[in-house]
């Protein structure tokens, strides 16, 4: 089935838009290291929307080596399906831009 969208969609996990798992308030976050460069990007819920960024601060310093920071949460989407489209166009741009994925960006950029 072809797509509607310009760009690729994200893996199966996020196909069903309408299903009851995608709803809920989503947030959209970027961590940077060193000068501002992008590290990850990521999306997240839930009561404080900064845990989930924050616990992966250490990761970041370990495998920068350098200071890491979580920008301006981005939202609220009113749901993970819109959040994941975010996502996935962020990941995009950079890849378009520098030719790799985001450092940090494990499973969601390949």
């Amino acid at each position: 089935m072809a797509s509607r969208h310009s760009f690729a969609m994200p893996a199966r996990w996020t196909s069903n838009r309408r299903s009851l798992s995608f709803k809920g308030r989503s947030y959209g976050y970027r961590i940077t290291y060193g000068n501002g460069k992008t590290w990850k990007y990521g999306i997240t819920s839930g009561s404080n929307p900064y845990a989930r960024p924050n616990r992966q601060l250490r990761t970041c310093m370990r495998q920068m080596r350098s200071e890491c920071k979580v920008g301006r949460l981005k939202g609220p989407f009113p749901t993970k399906w819109q959040a994941r489209m975010w996502e996935h166009a962020r990941i995009m741009h950079y890849k378009r831009i520098h030719g790799v994925c985001p450092p940090g960006q494990r499973k969601s950029c390949r």
